[in-house]
């Protein structure tokens, strides 16, 4: 699955058939390499992370939910994955974020797609405001 198919589905309730809102972003453990959350955009500037482990399914129409419970709200926004730079640990220009694929059955991050090409998980040591950085070959 990848990063861009998943912002702007619909997160619903399995049993309820609820919408509880749209995927805003997807939260990230790097060190772990996984997908820790799905931020589900609702009503208002804040935004709910709802767990992992509540996820029924990730489809390509949408995303389905055991319940809302366990959410935690955020008011900081949303952060930026794609269209970042990307620097080696030595800060040398690997290109630019252009995807990031996962797993969509157990989170596990898979490959960041650059404009140069792709680079395994393994690589990719964090992300923040400005670029991702990636193990220096």
């Amino acid at each position: 699955m990848l990063y861009s198919r998943t912002v702007g589905l619909p997160v619903v309730t399995l049993g309820e058939a609820a919408e509880l809102g749209t995927v805003a972003g997807l939260e990230m453990d790097l060190a772990r390499g996984r997908i820790t959350g799905v931020r589900v955009s609702g009503r208002g500037r804040r935004t709910t992370v709802l767990p992992w482990e509540v996820l029924h399914a990730l489809g390509a129409d949408a995303v389905l939910v055991r319940s809302a419970a366990g959410g935690e709200t955020r008011k900081e926004a949303v952060p930026k994955v794609m269209g970042l730079r990307v620097l080696s640990e030595d800060g040398e220009e690997r290109g630019t974020a252009t995807d990031l694929a996962f797993d969509a059955e157990d989170g596990r991050l898979e490959k960041l797609l650059t404009d140069l090409g792709e680079i395994p998980a393994g690589s990719v040591r964090g992300f923040g405001d400005y670029a991702w950085v990636v193990a220096s070959t």
